[in-house]
């Protein structure tokens, strides 16, 4: 308000002291007017110059603050970071431990179940969370029974796997093929589900068992033949012998 007031007081001054340059600029008074106006700039100059001290030592104050606070603002973020630092080591920290819980849960219930290698499937990357480790570094009860649910899965398949295998031989000779088909033969589809396992497995028999009686009615065919050369051999030795038989006996009656 003081600050106000006393410009306005400068202003009101100013004003009347520039009342003396309100001439008419004639041939008669121009000389004085260009005189007028340069010591109007000067004055203009020196104003401006001594209002820049004026403020200038009245921003002093300000600066000083905005300084202050942007010291306390740097604390206040170094703090932060160090703060987030902490915590992303953290959470980068228990983040390992739980991915190393949760390995060495898998691999425990393999090993119990008796889990052979080619059926260890069980795979465990989007349980690695922080919420799946409790405050004293273990696992979770929620992640332990995922865990066991995903090596059940695997123990299932293997046992549903062997089984395939175990009854293969019986439903191949019981479909009536000659030789059983082997692990080799249903590779492709053994880890199918149920219905899609039998169907293949049908068409497969299906298929061996055509190309079986195909080969079975060459093998009889072939055998057929060889009795047919073998009775026509017999029937001409026959023949031959009895010719001989004939000529001798002719000879004698000679």
């Amino acid at each position: 308000v003081i600050v106000e007031a006393n410009f306005e007081a400068f202003k009101s001054y100013v004003a009347g002291e520039l009342q003396r340059y309100d001439v008419v600029v004639t041939a008669d008074t121009l000389a004085d007017c260009k005189k007028l106006a340069t010591e109007l700039n000067k004055q203009a100059a020196d104003i401006k110059a001594r209002g820049k001290v004026i403020t200038d030592e009245a921003a002093e104050p300000i600066t000083a603050v905005k300084d202050q606070i942007a010291a306390i603002v740097k604390m206040c973020l170094d703090g932060r970071e160090k703060l987030t630092q902490q915590i992303k080591t953290f959470e980068d920290e228990t983040r390992k431990l739980c991915d190393q819980l949760l390995n060495a849960a898998r691999s425990e219930l393999w090993a119990s179940t008796g889990v052979l290698a080619e059926f260890q499937r069980a795979q465990y990357a989007d349980l690695v969370i922080l919420t799946n480790v409790t405050g004293k570094g273990a696992l979770t009860a929620k992640a332990k029974q995922e865990v066991q649910a995903r090596v059940n899965a695997d123990k299932q398949l293997q046992d549903q796997t062997n089984m395939r295998l175990l009854m293969l031989e019986n439903t191949c000779l019981k479909a009536g093929m000659i030789s059983s088909l082997t692990r080799a033969h249903v590779e492709t589809f053994l880890f199918a589900d149920d219905a899609t396992y039998q169907a293949r497995l049908d068409a497969l028999i299906a298929s061996e068992l055509e190309r079986q009686r195909a080969t079975e009615q060459r093998l009889r065919e072939q055998q057929a033949a060889e009795q047919r050369r073998i009775d026509e051999q017999r029937q001409h030795e026959a023949e031959a012998a009895q010719q001989r038989a004939l000529d001798e006996q002719a000879a004698r009656l000679k």
